[in-house]
């Protein structure tokens, strides 16, 4: 985590499971060594988020930091349990909501829920291509079942047509709009999201100059030049948007990566969705090429402003290149 530190406190998001299952798509039998050497490790992180970052009382993943001894950080608290979620000043996570006895931050947190489930069900494709034994399968099937069953239930808040994060203490949504509203697709569950309610998501929020500023004619009729090269790390329309400081605002190659993902779940079966998928890529790879030809840099995030003209953080970061792969990958 970082240069010469270790956090033992907290975890990441977890992708482990979802990176192999792609690798294993692309590759197929040549790469069974592979997931037999991997496998019961991904197995074990998904039974640590079992263990330990389940929130009552309907036992959903939250964020947290356990009180382990620190090497350069503080644990137990709020903004230990900000980090785990990987981002980092989200406004997401604004407020105090922490428990420093459960170790918990007091919210279900929609895009870490999206994510392990989805690690849950890639387990049990490469679990099966391995022959894994009845009971791990078992589990990981009960385990997945049961989180399908509690984001449809719990997360979804049918007002706003999204899936969203929920406070623990008082079952009411804390909606602050991000691109993580979108993680729950990326099992493809059409028990989690059917196609229609995929679309509503597009068309009002992925393709809304007031949340993620996709357009499907860009850029001819692109006309928002503060959200001009899209998909902000937190909605145009909200009040932390115009601060333009790392995870308030700016765009990242990592979400746009699991954003498309999740599209990329339902994409054959809707033009709805297809056509923003196509969309987010090629704004997406614009936005890397924009400052690629100007500067030569390959950014760890980026503005989504028009006027902009360098990156906004490291100048030479491995995943700033994700924003460009997606089109290379369709």
């Amino acid at each position: 985590n970082g240069v010469l530190r270790s956090s033992e406190d907290r975890t990441e998001p977890p992708i482990g499971a979802m990176v192999l299952y792609k690798m294993y798509e692309k590759y197929d039998s040549d790469i069974i060594w592979l997931i037999e050497l991997l496998f019961d490790d991904l197995y074990d992180w998904t039974r640590w988020f079992w263990r330990r970052r389940r929130c009552e009382p309907d036992n959903l993943i939250c964020l947290g930091s356990d009180p382990n001894d620190p090497v350069l950080e503080k644990v137990n608290n709020m903004q230990a349990a900000r980090f785990e979620s990987g981002l980092d000043n989200s406004p997401m996570y604004d407020g105090e909501m922490y428990d420093n006895v459960t170790h918990h931050m007091q919210l279900y947190d929609v895009g870490m829920v999206g994510m392990e489930m989805n690690e849950l069900k890639r387990l049990l494709c490469l679990g099966k291509a391995i022959g894994k034994e009845e009971t791990v399968m078992n589990e990981l099937e009960a385990r997945y079942s049961f989180l399908v069953n509690q984001t449809v239930n719990i997360l979804w808040n049918e007002k706003m047509g999204i899936f969203a994060n929920k406070f623990t203490t008082n079952n009411s949504f804390y909606v602050r709009v991000s691109p993580t509203m979108f993680y729950p697709l990326l099992s493809g569950d059409k028990e989690i999201a059917t196609v229609q309610q995929v679309e509503y998501m597009v068309e009002h929020y992925l393709l809304s100059p007031d949340y993620f500023c996709i357009d499907l004619q860009f850029p001819q009729h692109q006309t928002n030049d503060a959200c001009y090269w899209g998909l902000p790390s937190i909605a145009e329309s909200d009040e932390t948007f115009k601060e333009q400081n790392y995870w308030r605002g700016l765009t990242w190659g990592p979400m746009a990566q699991l954003v498309w993902w999740s599209l990329d779940e339902y994409a054959s079966q809707s033009e709805i969705v297809a056509n923003g998928q196509k969309a987010l890529e090629l704004q997406m790879k614009e936005m890397m090429l924009h400052i690629w030809r100007s500067q030569r840099h390959i950014c760890e995030n980026y503005s989504p402003s028009r006027n902009s003209t360098e990156c906004t953080g490291d100048h030479f970061y491995h995943w700033g290149g994700l924003t460009g792969l997606l089109s290379l990958i369709h």
